[in-house]
Parts: structure tokens; C-alpha cells; sequence
């Protein structure tokens, strides 16, 4: 699936129901995997920027998986709420573009396995509550 909005375009592969690949092409930067990593203090910042010099274009991931750096758990957790961030942004977004296409592009070795319903559910949900906490006029929620 390829939503496309005013300033973002993602790219969400599903399989059987779960989402095993999402992308987007104008991720901040506190929402890029090494990051995360960061701040969830799985790894430091010399070892994050080493592997980035060793393994240009390479899939941070797997590479951190592959050199023992952080474990396999950690990493999933890590990349289900990396989605999780994803969708918050793609809520955030009032004019999309939905294009569905048929068949996997992502080829990956490590299997991820998110969640649709829930993550729809909570980008719905922080969308809502941003919307409501940001808003003084109440009677736009009780249309």
C-alpha cells in the first residue's frame, strides 16, 4: 500500500494481515531506527555512527542483529514502535492518497509482524487526543 499526502509518502507492506515493511520517504530524524536505538540506550552512539561507516546502505538492522550489537528482540520491539510512530504521522495527515498494488517488495531476511488493527487504532487514538487537547471549541467534537 502507498499513501501519499501533502508532504510525506509511506509505503506499508502487509502479509496476512500484519504489517512485515513500512517506510516512509521524510522520516524525522528522532524517528529513524539509530535513533530510537539511542534513546532507548540499546546501543551507543560510537557503536551506532561505526556500523554506519561500515555498512553504507546497508540495513541498520540486520547489520546491528548480524554483529551481536543488539539482540533480535530488541530490535522488533524497537521497529514495532517505529511503525507505531509511522502511523501516528500518517493520522496526522487530513488529505492522503491511498494505491493499493499486489505483491512483497521488501525482501527481508528478519521477519516483523505489526499489528494492523492495533496500530490503526492508536494513530486514530493520538490523532483524536491531539486534536482534542488542541482544540478550544468543543462543539467541532460533538458534530
Amino acid at each position: 500500500m502507498i499513501v501519499r499526502t501533502e508532504s510525506e509518502s509511506f509505503s506499508i507492506e502487509l502479509a496476512d494481515g500484519h504489517i512485515v515493511h513500512a517506510v516512509s520517504d521524510s522520516t524525522p530524524l528522532e524517528e529513524r531506527l539509530g535513533s530510537i536505538l539511542l534513546q532507548r540506550e540499546l546501543i551507543g552512539a560510537e557503536q551506532l555512527q561505526d556500523v554506519l561507516n561500515a555498512s553504507p546502505g546497508g540495513m541498520l538492522g540486520v547489520v546491528l542483529v548480524a554483529e551481536n550489537l543488539v539482540s533480535r528482540d530488541d530490535l522488533l520491539a524497537t521497529l514495532d514502535h517505529q511503525a507505531a510512530l509511522l502511523f501516528r504521522r500518517l493520522f496526522a495527515h487530513h488529505r492522503t492518497q491511498f494505491s493499493f498494488c499486489e505483491g512483497g517488495s521488501a525482501g527481508l531476511d528478519l521477519h516483523i509482524e505489526a499489528n494492523v488493527t492495533l496500530l490503526l487504532l492508536e494513530g486514530a487514538r493520538t490523532n483524536d487526543e491531539s486534536q482534542l487537547q488542541s482544540s478550544t471549541d468543543w462543539s467541532e467534537w460533538l458534530q
